[in-house]
């Protein structure tokens, strides 16, 4: 059998299908199609900056409190100095004024979707590595706003090119949120975006997931994406049990998955890394709170007991008393994120 055949009898065992939204990639991944920067701007608005300080405490607090920390929801400082503090604040800022984190758009499958990118001050040329975030949530909800801005320029402020997607369809971007569909084609081209940022080496590549975005992380690391290590932080592995323990995903995924009432197990099989976790293959660090009520810890164990089956390296790190967005240890969060990237 050529390669090509056995690549193709291996696609279709998996039933990786574009009817499904699935990871088509024709002549070339997205990885390695031409793109370019269409539109940029200062990633901070008036709007954002607004949202943050009216709405962001509000919303940590009824994430804690679902999540048994009530007493660590109650004890939040007006200005949520736990969770951004101000000098991580200051920082955003400087960066978003002086063009170092900016919201940009650019093209994938022919549409334009909005990112963002993000580097630390005096960056040298084709010197620092790379990080691909992939943000969690679905259509507009949990989109990168203030508070997982802050994280990704303190991440790049840490000595790294760092660059997200909204995934299309979202804030102003073409297209629809396939919920791990075509859209992750919008994580993957990311890396093609990266070429054109001065500071990236062009080798050194990291990709990291949250939640939702844990998902489409696998995906990307079984179409190939070319990283050397990854990160997944309470990352769904197993879509048929995130919607068992939270019913209000079958809706979600009715309302974004093509095809979702005629081939069901098809669209969950290709979502789902537990189902086919011999293709990580790697480095991955799995980082999870146990207190997680959105994406239960039993996911991050039962990736980590397969992995260790199979012989992967990976580490899996549980986070005591936070919520799903590790809100309360985010310097810890983020200082275990380098310390395996600069590791490999």
């Amino acid at each position: 059998m050529t390669r090509a055949a056995a690549a193709t009898a291996a696609a279709l065992a998996l039933g990786l299908s574009s009817a499904l939204g699935a990871c088509a990639h024709g002549p070339a991944a997205p990885w390695a199609q031409p793109t370019a920067i269409v539109e940029s701007a200062a990633c901070l608005t008036p709007q954002l900056e607004a949202e943050f300080a009216g709405r962001a405490r509000a919303g940590v607090v009824d994430e804690l409190t679902k999540s048994g920390l009530a007493a660590a929801a109650e004890a939040l400082s007006p200005s949520l100095e736990e969770v951004v503090p101000a000098a991580r604040r200051e920082a955003l800022g400087r960066a978003s004024a002086e063009g170092r984190c900016r919201r940009i758009t650019y093209r994938v499958d022919g549409l334009r979707v909005v990112g963002f990118v993000f580097e630390p001050s005096a960056a040298r040329p084709r010197a620092l590595p790379l990080i691909v975030y992939a943000r969690g949530g679905n259509r507009g909800f949990g989109k990168n706003e203030y508070v997982s801005m802050s994280l990704l320029q303190t991440l790049a402020d840490a000595g790294f090119v760092v660059a997200t997607t909204q995934y299309r369809g979202v804030d102003g971007g073409e297209g629809a949120d396939q919920f791990g569909g075509d859209d992750v084609h919008d994580l993957e081209a990311l890396m093609a975006v990266a070429r054109a940022l001065p500071a990236w080496d062009g080798t050194r590549a990291y990709l990291y997931g949250h939640s939702r975005g844990g998902m489409e992380a696998y995906e990307a690391l079984r179409d190939g994406l070319p990283v050397r290590a990854a990160a997944i932080s309470g990352g769904v592995a197993d879509l048929a049990q995130a919607i068992q323990v939270r019913p209000v995903m079958e809706s979600v995924a009715a309302e974004t998955i093509p095809r979702w009432a005629t081939e069901r197990q098809q669209a969950i099989e290709h979502r789902s890394a537990l189902r086919w976790a011999d293709r990580i293959t790697v480095p991955l660090l799995i980082v999870h709170a146990r207190e997680d009520w959105r994406v239960p810890l039993a996911q991050a164990q039962a990736m980590d007991a397969t992995l260790t089956r199979l012989g992967r390296e990976h580490k899996l790190l549980v986070v005591e008393g936070d919520a799903h967005q590790i809100y309360l240890h985010r310097q810890a969060l983020v200082d275990a994120l380098v310390e395996w990237f600069r590791a490999h």
